[in-house]
């Protein structure tokens, strides 16, 4: 039997570079897909995650507060609650809460921010900002609305302190 030549020795191998480069894109476009189909799935439960649970706490602020407004923020499941001054707050307030996937899409991400405006000093404790994780695949819905719902109280605690009450109590209450 006669050597390959050195011509049939470099198609040899790069026929077989050619075999392993193909199942590598091959794998590669199987990791963006699992990928895609993870991110697409997180979004979708990042939206339902705000308009089930967010979206209806921040509405009931707005419907029992006067002034509120609520808008949809420039992040996608991003929401904005503000409470302009008016004659029975002193101040005004702005409330926002995003729901989103972490940058490797395995972690349902909510944040929160709150603040009374102009901050001052000695002002009513607001919650610090932050936010928690729940795990993408089946966040669930309880968990983040105990934990919007104990932040949207403690705001609510706070700008209730800067509301201009009369001097002289109702007739009937003590």
């Amino acid at each position: 039997m006669s050597t390959p030549s050195f011509q049939e020795r470099v198609d040899e191998l790069l026929r077989g570079w050619d075999v392993r480069c193909r199942e590598i894109a091959d794998l590669a476009a199987q990791e963006r897909k699992i990928r895609e189909d993870r991110i697409r799935r997180g979004e979708e439960t990042a939206r339902k995650i705000a308009d089930a649970v967010v979206r209806p706490f921040l509405a009931h602020l707005v419907d029992r507060l006067p002034g509120g407004v609520l808008r949809t923020a420039h992040t996608p499941g991003g929401l904005q609650l503000c409470f302009p001054r008016n004659e029975q707050f002193s101040r005004s307030a702005e409330v926002q809460v995003r729901v989103e996937l972490d940058p490797e899409a395995e972690h349902l991400r909510v944040h929160f921010s709150a603040v009374l405006i102009p901050i001052l000093q000695g002002d009513p404790q607001v919650p610090a900002a932050g936010f928690r994780e729940w795990p993408a695949r089946n966040p669930s819905a309880d968990e983040v609305a105990s934990w919007i719902g104990d932040r949207l109280m403690a705001f609510l605690q706070a700008y209730l302190k800067t509301h201009r009450c009369d001097d002289k109590p109702a007739r009937g209450r003590a």
